[in-house]
């Protein structure tokens, strides 16, 4: 049986590190869609425009491990 296509979002916060300054709070909206396993979309809202990154879901969880 084949599995349903779905796609699974979260908000979160990302921390805008700039030189000799605090880090920023930007809200990002993460998304993964299981007709590409292997990617994540991270979702800025920039003004009125709409930013979407994309990037290997490992990328993503070895930030979770180390800078």
């Amino acid at each position: 049986m084949a599995e349903k296509h779905s796609v699974t979002q979260a908000r979160i916060e990302f921390g805008l590190r700039t030189f000799g300054a605090s880090p920023l709070p930007v809200p990002v909206e993460l998304e993964h869609d299981t007709e590409d396993p292997y990617a994540i979309v991270a979702i800025l809202h920039a003004g009125t425009n709409v930013v979407r990154w994309i990037f290997g879901r490992d990328l993503l969880a070895d930030g979770l491990l180390a800078p």
